[in-house]
């Protein structure tokens, strides 16, 4: 793994991705790969884009949050504890997972152009959230470890968090009892979870209705590393781990069957991986500290190498 280097971000359509390194944050068209830099108000450790380009991103730096504005300038506010995972919508309203010694896990959310607060802080104890994900402007699902205490290891669980006229509770998983969920996407309802080398497919209805995480299972058959599930809750992407390397694969939700998309490029780590609801795959890694690649699949074809992104000279390259 590539470390003290932020991972790259793309969108949940796979429109659109993003490389930060300090404060210049480079935003890429995947359709035709031209490329800005915006200078972020901060430090940026994470780059939060909207699902399908209907907002402006969002940054996040240790303590700190604001938005990524080439108009105006933007507020930055203080967070309760380091930021860990951040999401943003196309209605404007970003959440992020901050953890600190003194206050443990929370989650917050924020929205509008002052970034004004959403709601209070839920206090989430010693939980480690390894990803939080917007199911709309009033649900979140988050994926982690519970934990007593600060120095256990923890259990895998899977919880949603919703809210309304300013007020947060956990709506389903709170009862503190794992369900070994490891990674979880959501959108448009639909759910997409990591147990193992399985991925099952359901709803967020489905988990206010009986408690249980119940869908199409399907087995993958390797060490999955990341998902990524389409903006119309349909599709879904899984970057897999192997002897000879990451590869891609995908399936739709009324279909059982995965499909073999191709290879990830050869040395890429950090890898985040969208597809979208005609099936396009992109998939975005990190060859080196100040190097990242765009590999991208038609809805019928396997992946390949479309762009590199050179840092911090800004050296941009077209390898289709």
């Amino acid at each position: 793994m590539i470390i003290n280097t932020p991972r790259p971000a793309v969108s949940r359509d796979g429109a659109s991705v993003s490389v930060a390194l300090g404060t210049d944050v480079t935003l890429v068209d995947v359709g035709d790969g031209s490329r800005r830099v915006v200078k972020a108000p901060i430090t940026a450790s994470i780059v939060a884009l909207s699902p399908t380009g209907g907002h402006i991103p969002a940054v996040a730096g240790g303590f700190e949050l604001a938005w990524l504005s080439e108009a105006t300038p933007s507020p930055v506010i203080q967070l309760p504890g380091r930021a860990v995972s951040a999401r943003v919508s196309d209605g404007g309203t970003v959440v992020v997972v901050t953890r600190s010694d003194s206050q443990g896990t929370r989650l917050c959310a924020y929205a509008g152009a002052d970034l004004a607060e959403v709601f209070k802080p839920v206090a989430l104890g010693h939980a480690s959230v390894h990803v939080v994900e917007l199911d709309s402007d009033a649900s979140v699902v988050m994926a982690g470890l519970n934990r007593e205490r600060a120095s256990e290891t923890g259990q895998h669980y899977l919880r949603q968090v919703g809210w309304t006229k300013g007020h947060a509770s956990i709506t389903w998983g709170g009862d503190g009892v794992p369900n070994d969920v490891e990674l979880a996407r959501a959108s448009g309802g639909h759910l997409v979870v990591v147990r193992g080398k399985q991925i099952i497919t359901s709803t967020i209805a489905a988990l206010a209705t009986d408690g249980e995480i119940d869908g199409e299972t399907s087995d993958i058959g390797g060490e999955i590393e990341t998902i990524a599930i389409s903006p119309d809750g349909l599709s879904v992407c899984i970057v897999v781990g192997g002897d000879n390397g990451l590869h891609v694969q995908s399936r739709r939700f009324d279909q059982a069957r995965v499909v073999d998309r191709g290879s990830v490029p050869h040395g890429l780590d950090n890898v985040e991986a969208a597809i979208d609801d005609d099936g396009t795959l992109v998939v975005v890694g990190l060859r080196s500290a100040t190097q990242a690649v765009i590999a991208v699949a038609s809805p019928d074809g396997r992946l390949e190498e479309s762009w590199q992104i050179d840092q911090p000279r800004s050296v941009f390259r077209d390898n289709r």
